[in-house]
């Protein structure tokens, strides 16, 4: 055989090896690369994004726009936009949002006026123009929402674990809960009467329910609805870990407990 064939020959298997060993290096490289940003830290997974942001938007034909968004742990959200004026136009609106794909950004379904994107940070979020990106210039600092205090137990269902010390059977059918809106009207269901009210929320995660009152039907756990009510009615502040609310009264033990549902 020519030396020159024999030669050719040898490059091509040089060649050969060397790309079979390099493949694995760059597939590892991708898997990496996918694994880093599956365990990113966003304000999706990060932060404890769920509550109420309020704060005044710039406008161009009004003083601003008073701005109320409710965000809620499943996915929803609440809107109010009043355009602060001579006429003070008031606008409602709720739905669904999502996040964008990295997981800084949500955006409002339904929006049809306004492209409704904000990026969400620690306590506050920012307005986005219509491509998603901060808003510039001398207003830029205008563009912010702030969380408001105690809107970490703001729009969620809380559901009755235990009450003055004594585990709660959880009923599927018929869970006892309390949720509290945006207007911080307070609504919920005792395990046969519904009952409703409202609730101020202070500084250090202190809290009082007021006006508490109940619908009057007759039934067999009457008796536990009346703790319940009395005991929304005694606590003055809270704790919240890891989803679970505990209602207090000072430092006594806690009169009632509830996980998020």
């Amino acid at each position: 055989m020519p030396i020159q064939l024999l030669l050719i020959l040898a490059v091509l298997l040089l060649g050969a090896c060397a790309t079979t060993d390099n493949n694995p290096v760059v597939k590892n490289t991708q898997s990496e690369q996918m694994q880093n940003a599956d365990n990113a830290h966003t304000s999706r997974n990060a932060l404890d994004w769920a509550g109420v942001y309020e704060g005044v938007l710039p406008c161009a034909d009004c003083e601003g726009i008073q701005t109320r968004l409710m965000l809620s742990a499943d996915g929803n959200y609440q809107l109010s936009e009043t355009y602060l004026g001579e006429d003070s136009r008031a606008f409602q609106s709720k739905g669904e949002f999502e996040w964008l794909d990295d997981g800084l950004r949500i955006r409002l379904l339904g929006r049809t006026s306004a492209p409704g994107l904000y990026q969400v940070g620690e306590n506050q979020l920012f307005h986005l123009d219509q491509d998603g990106q901060r808003i510039s210039g001398e207003l830029a600092a205008q563009y912010r929402l702030a969380k408001q205090i105690g809107s970490e137990i703001v729009g969620v269902k809380w559901q009755l674990t235990e009450l003055m010390g004594q585990e709660i059977a959880i009923n599927a059918q018929k869970p006892v809960y309390f949720t509290i809106g945006a207007d911080m009207q307070v609504t919920g269901f005792a395990g046969c009467n519904r009952f409703f009210g409202k609730v101020t929320l202070e500084q250090g995660q202190r809290l009082a329910f007021d006006k508490m009152a109940s619908t009057m039907m007759a039934c067999p756990a009457l008796q536990q609805e009346g703790k319940l009510l009395k005991a929304l009615e005694m606590a003055d502040n809270y704790s919240l870990h890891q989803r679970r609310l505990s209602l207090n009264k000072a430092r006594m033990a806690p009169l009632a407990r509830f996980t998020a549902h």
